[in-house]
C-alpha cells in the first residue's frame, strides 16, 4: 500500500493488477450487465447516477481496502462523488487531445474565491476550482477489459500533475521535452490517477471494448458549494 501511495503521489498515477478481489468485480459486472450500463446506444442509465442505482458500485467505491489507500494518501475525508462507465468500439470510439482534468460538477452555483470558468453541461452545474483543490482529488479507473494501444488505452506525462494548472499554450512544448508512458491495464486491474496529470485518449482501432468504471473521489469544498 505504501509503495502505491508513494508512486501517485510522485508519478501522478499507478497501476495495479491485483489491487481488487476478482470474485468482486465479477459479481459488480455482472451487475452492471444487468442494469444495462453497458448499452450506450439505448443509454438506460444516466452516466453521473451509478454511485445511487448500482449497490456494488457504491459498495465497492466505499469498499474496505480503497478508503484505507486514500486514509494514506490524503489528509482530508475523501469520498466517491462520481461513478461512470467509459467504453470504446467501433460503435462509439472517440479521442480527446492532451489535457488535465480541470473541472467538477456541483448541485449548484456559489461564486467562490478561486473558483472560475462556470459552466452548465447537460444541465449541471460545472467549475473549474484552484489548483490546491484539484490536486487532491483521486480517480480510480477499474478496467473490465484488457486494455492497450489497439483499443484506446491513455497516455500520460508522469510528473506533469505537480506543475498545476498548465496554460494550453505551454503544453506542446512539456509533450516535446517529456516521456510519454502507455497505460496498459489487465482486465479486473486498477488505476488511480491525479486528475491534473497530463493524459489523452487516443481512438480505439479495434473491434474489442475498452469499459472501465471510473470512480471519481473529493472532499467537502466548504463555502456551501456540494458535489452534484
Amino acid at each position: 500500500m505504501e509503495s502505491i501511495t508513494s508512486k501517485l503521489n510522485e508519478k501522478g498515477f499507478v497501476i495495479d493488477n491485483q489491487f481488487l478481489e476478482r470474485a468482486q468485480i465479477l459479481h459488480l459486472e455482472t451487475a452492471l450487465v444487468r442494469l444495462g450500463a453497458f448499452d450506450y446506444c439505448n443509454n438506460k442509465v444516466s452516466s453521473s447516477s451509478l454511485l445511487d442505482s448500482c449497490e456494488p458500485v457504491y459498495n465497492l467505491a466505499n469498499c474496505d481496502k480503497i478508503r484505507e489507500f486514500l486514509r494514506k494518501l490524503c489528509r482530508e475525508e475523501m469520498f466517491p462523488v462520481k461513478a461512470f462507465i467509459l467504453d470504446k468500439t467501433p460503435e462509439n470510439n472517440w479521442i480527446i487531445p492532451w489535457h488535465q482534468d480541470l473541472k467538477i460538477a456541483v448541485s449548484k452555483q456559489i461564486e467562490t474565491q478561486g473558483y472560475k470558468n462556470w459552466s452548465v453541461e447537460a444541465g449541471i452545474p460545472h467549475v473549474q476550482p484552484p489548483a490546491e483543490v484539484m490536486s487532491k482529488l483521486v480517480t480510480l479507473r477499474l478496467h473490465l477489459d484488457d486494455c492497450d494501444e489497439t483499443n484506446g488505452a491513455i497516455n500520460v506525462i508522469p510528473g506533469s500533475h505537480v506543475k498545476g494548472i498548465i496554460p494550453q499554450r505551454e503544453i506542446p512544448s512539456i509533450l516535446e521535452r517529456s516521456t510519454k508512458v502507455l497505460c496498459r491495464v489487465k482486465r479486473f486491474g486498477i488505476m488511480f490517477m491525479n486528475p491534473l496529470i497530463l493524459h489523452d485518449s487516443p481512438y480505439s482501432t479495434c473491434s474489442r471494448s475498452r469499459r472501465i468504471l471510473q470512480i471519481e473521489y473529493g472532499y467537502n469544498l466548504g463555502n456551501g458549494l456540494q458535489w452534484h
